[in-house]
């Protein structure tokens, strides 16, 4: 466009004579200019208010271009701002709900924990926190409910980073907005690469005596952050060199004193010598990394050592002022999730622990004991182990004295039906001594901790499981049983007991096969997120200002024209265009970007 009514411009400089004119030259009075020598000015007239008219285009152009690239940088700085604040307060409002959520599963961690007590004990056997919780799933759920926690926000963080990186890839946004973490008056940022990743950390000071010990959940991974450091687990002596993680094996981790390590799903755990597990973000921009990690205890960010009020991520565009999300409160409500999380490992632990001990004083163990017989906790009011032996005998004796006066009433034949039970097996069951404790029996197996199978044939268990007797002395196939048993009772089963299965009836069909799954926390991958970064559209095509300058260069030069060659019509013909670019130059841009269209006149 700026190209045609350049054109146009030079043009008009070019004075108009007649063929008379042009002929009558050789005649032509002494003081008359020639042809050629009027050409010539207009045409250096014409060039040089040309000249004028184009600069003055290319500043204003430029001019509106910077403009323009300017609102768009803070358009995009404030796009960016307002997608982490709606999603970090959502965060925030969801940690929350799953700190109320996750305590109301303590019962559910309790009786597991219980169930793989009656498992673990042996006569003079010392009690060890540790190994029931891992068998009992307490350990491997919680760190994958950390896990769970942390994966969206990285996510999000993540696609912060690619935003920034498509930034240097155009001229408009390349190295004119830069993103910050903030804390206090300090600030890392970079307009070139920017990336956080929120972990689960914990800093071993250089003066701990023996090393702190964590857990460390399936599928997780251990880094040094600072330092070089070590830790030991179920596979023996890992070397953490800074900065690298390391992919390990599920277990308990011992690590060496003076280095802060991090995971996406480390908890600390039941013992003396656990370390501090705290939510932590670590922070790099611009090639730069620093690790912020929260003091529950405070409430405050320490970043290298130092404390600070809160924890930012700041937005600035070249020539706009900054804008800044506080994370800080996502942090805290990690902190309440990780409280939330260790509080039901201790109520796991102190029921555990309260059996044990009955099981120590009777000298044998039974799966059936449990301190739920009575609330757990009121809001604020939480159980000793101690109390909750002391009730859970009580129970037991209250159990004995209502069995003892109607158990002749409970003693009756039942019709279980395959509506309230989807799985039976017809077969034989064998101790771990190879004896008969069932024979043509229908059971079902009903598992505690870990997924298994049953097929037909001889099945050796690896794992406890309570089993209901439904009927013995069986021989017919279980389509013709009537599903009624006069004399159902249990089996507590254990690691080493055979099931030979002769038929299997899953859902009202018979199978060879069954997969029986444990509900359990599952590492859930977080959604995509995709924030697109705005590309430089082009401006808007506006080229008002432009026509009116054209149109007014053009008068200029025609109304020259006119008075060098005396032909007024020129003068007259520039007044209208002057005019028609000073009034008219709005209707015209319309018609070049929009169409022409005879509303325009009016």
């Amino acid at each position: 466009m700026a190209a045609i009514l350049l054109a146009a411009t030079l043009c008009a400089a070019v004075p108009v004579f007649s063929d008379e004119e042009i002929a009558d030259e050789s005649d032509a009075d002494p003081i008359t200019l020639g042809a050629g020598a009027i050409f010539l000015i207009g045409f250096a007239v014409g060039a040089i208010a040309g000249g004028a008219a184009v600069h003055v285009i290319e500043d204003l152009l430029e001019k509106q271009n910077d403009e323009f690239n300017e609102a768009l940088r803070a358009g995009e700085a404030n796009r960016l701002y307002s997608v982490i604040e709606t999603l970090e307060a959502s965060y925030a409002n969801s940690l929350a709900n799953y700190s109320q959520i996750w305590s109301l599963t303590s019962e559910h961690w309790i009786r597991e924990a219980e169930l793989s007590a009656s498992v673990l004990w042996a006569p003079n056997t010392a009690y060890n926190p540790s190994n029931i919780m891992a068998m009992s799933g307490v350990y491997s759920n919680s760190a994958m409910m950390l896990a769970d926690a942390v994966a969206q926000p990285n996510a999000l963080y993540g696609a912060v980073s690619q935003n920034i990186a498509a930034w240097t890839q155009d001229a408009a946004y390349n190295d004119k907005i830069t993103v910050s973490w903030t804390y206090g008056s300090q600030s890392m940022g970079s307009a070139a690469s920017w990336s956080g990743k929120e972990v689960w950390a914990v800093s071993v000071p250089a003066s701990a005596a023996e090393g702190q010990e964590v857990y460390i959940g399936s599928d997780g991974y251990i880094m040094c952050f600072d330092s070089n450091g070590s830790a030991v687990g179920p596979d023996g002596l890992v070397s953490l060199p800074s900065g690298t993680e390391k992919k390990v094996a599920e277990g308990v981790y011992t690590l060496s004193a003076g280095a802060t390590y991090v995971s996406d799903r480390m908890l600390p755990v039941i013992s003396a010598t656990s370390a501090q597990v705290r939510p932590g973000v670590i922070m790099t921009a611009g090639g730069s990394s620093a690790i912020a990690i929260y003091d529950s205890d405070s409430g405050r960010i320490s970043v290298g050592g130092v404390s600070y009020d809160s924890l930012g991520i700041s937005f600035k565009a070249e020539g706009s002022s900054a804008s800044t999300v506080d994370v800080t409160e996502v942090l805290k409500q990690r902190q309440g999730l990780l409280s939330s999380v260790i509080s039901t490992m201790n109520q796991a632990d102190s029921s555990a622990w309260a059996v044990w001990q009955i099981y120590n004083d009777a000298g044998s163990a039974s799966a059936y004991i449990t301190t739920l017989a009575v609330p757990n906790e009121y809001e604020g009011v939480e159980m000793s182990a101690a109390q909750k032996r002391i009730m859970a005998v009580m129970a037991l004796q209250e159990l004995a004295g209502y069995w003892a006066g109607n158990s002749g009433a409970l003693l009756k034949d039942y019709t279980v039906t395959p509506g309230s039970n989807q799985l039976f097996i017809r077969g034989d069951i064998y101790n771990d001594r190879n004896e008969v404790i069932a024979k043509d029996a229908i059971f079902t197996p009903y598992y505690r901790t870990q997924d298994d199978s049953i097929a037909l044939g001889s099945n050796t268990e690896t794992q406890a499981a309570t089993v209901a007797v439904w009927a013995t002395g069986y021989t017919g196939s279980l389509s013709s049983w009537n599903h009624v048993t006069d004399h159902p009772y249990l089996i507590t089963s254990k690691a080493g007991y055979v099931m030979d299965a002769a038929e299997i009836e899953y859902a009202g069909e018979s199978v060879s096969s069954v997969d029986l799954d444990v509900r359990s926390i599952d590492y859930i991958e977080p959604g995509k997120i995709t924030i697109v970064p705005n590309p430089a559209p082009d401006a808007d095509k506006d080229y008002t200002a432009l026509i009116t300058i054209a149109f007014i260069a053009m008068a200029i030069l025609l109304a020259f024209a006119g008075v060098l060659n005396g032909r007024p019509g020129l003068v007259v013909i520039a007044v209208v265009l002057a005019i028609a670019g000073a009034v008219g130059a709005g209707t015209i841009n319309g018609w070049l970007v929009n169409g022409f269209s005879l509303g325009g006149l009016f």
